[in-house]
C-alpha cells in the first residue's frame, strides 16, 4: 500500500481525538470517494445480504450489520485504501504510525429502528492502547437525533462490560460482573453523560476510539439509514486478553453477534500474547507505512 503524501493534514483533529476519543472531520471525502464508498457499500451489501445479521427488528423496522476482514481479498478493499483519503485520515490521527486496516462493517436501519445499546467496542475485541481509531461515515445526510451518539473521553474511563443486545435489557452482560462491571443505563440517565451528538454531512467522518461508550441513534418511520465502519490500529496498540463468557444457556445474542466474534475478531490472536502489539501478528496487512 502506498504512503500518505500529505501527512499532517487532518493533524489539528488530533488533539480533539486524543482528548475527547472522538472528533468530527467535516468534509473529509470528496464526492468521488464517497460515490466509491457507496458503490463498495451497495454492491458488497447486496450480494452478500444473507450473511448480513439482524441486530433488532421484525418486519419495516431492522437493524442489519455485515462484518469483513477481507481485505487482501477483494478489489473493492484495495481500492477504498488506494483511492481515498480514508487510511490517510487513519495515519494523521496516528501521528504518522505505521497502520493497520483491522475490519469493516456496513450498517443498515430502516423504518422507525430502535437504536443501537449503548456499548464500548473494546469490550468485545481484546485491543488497548492509543492507536486504536474507528471511523463511522454515513452515506446520507443526517440530523443529530439520528446518528451514531459517543461519550467524549469515556476511552479513558471504566472498561463496562459487553452488553448482549438483549431488546428487553440492554445493559445485560455478556461477561460475569466479577470480571466487569455492567454497564449503566446510559439512555435513561443522559443529562449525566458527555454525549458528542452532532449533525453530519456526505463526506464527513466521526472519527472515535473503540473504548468510548457509543451507541447508534434510532431512525424515523420514513428512513433508510446506511453507515460504513472502518476499523484500524497502530503500532501502539497491544493485545489485551477479555474475561470468558458467562454460561448463557439458551440465553443467546439475539443477532448470534457472539458467533461472528468468534469467527473473526479473534482471528489471529492465537500469535500473541498478553501486552504483545497487534502488528506482531501478520493476520492484518499494512495500510500504511509510518513517516
Amino acid at each position: 500500500m502506498a504512503t500518505n503524501p500529505d501527512l499532517g493534514h487532518y493533524s489539528p483533529y488530533k488533539a480533539r481525538f486524543d482528548e475527547d476519543g472522538v472528533v468530527l472531520i467535516p468534509g473529509a471525502l470528496n464526492e468521488a470517494e464517497m460515490s466509491l464508498l457507496e458503490q463498495c457499500y451497495e454492491s458488497h451489501f447486496n450480494a452478500d445480504k444473507q450473511l448480513a445479521e439482524r441486530m433488532y427488528g421484525d418486519g419495516k423496522d431492522e437493524i442489519y450489520f455485515l462484518t469483513d476482514n477481507t481485505i487482501r481479498a477483494g478489489e473493492r478493499y484495495q481500492r477504498l485504501m488506494a483511492e481515498t483519503r480514508i487510511a490517510d485520515i487513519a495515519q494523521d490521527l496516528f501521528g504518522g504510525h505505521d497502520t493497520y486496516y483491522y475490519l469493516e462493517q456496513m450498517w443498515n436501519k430502516t423504518g422507525g429502528a430502535r437504536r443501537t445499546a449503548w456499548h464500548q467496542d473494546t469490550a468485545y475485541i481484546p485491543f488497548k492502547g492509543p492507536g486504536l481509531v474507528i471511523f463511522w461515515i454515513p452515506l446520507e445526510p443526517l440530523y443529530a437525533e439520528n446518528v451514531l451518539e459517543v461519550i467524549r473521553r469515556s476511552h479513558k474511563q471504566t472498561l463496562f462490560n459487553a452488553p448482549m443486545y438483549d431488546p428487553k435489557d440492554h445493559t445485560e452482560p455478556l461477561y460475569d460482573e466479577r470480571d466487569l462491571p455492567r454497564i449503566p443505563n446510559i439512555e435513561n440517565e443522559r443529562e449525566k453523560w458527555d454525549i458528542f451528538s452532532t449533525p453530519m454531512q456526505r463526506g464527513d467522518v466521526l472519527a472515535f476510539h473503540p473504548g468510548c461508550i457509543h451507541g447508534g441513534a434510532p431512525t424515523r418511520p420514513d428512513q433508510v439509514r446506511r453507515s460504513y465502519t472502518f476499523r484500524f490500529f497502530s503500532d501502539e496498540a497491544w493485545f489485551s486478553p477479555l474475561p470468558g463468557k458467562r454460561d448463557l444457556g439458551q440465553n443467546r445474542f439475539s443477532n448470534q453477534r457472539q458467533d461472528t466474534d468468534d469467527r473473526i475478531v479473534l482471528k489471529g490472536f492465537e500469535q500473541l500474547k498478553p501486552g504483545d502489539l497487534l502488528c506482531q501478528s501478520n493476520e492484518w496487512e499494512r495500510v500504511r507505512a509510518a513517516v
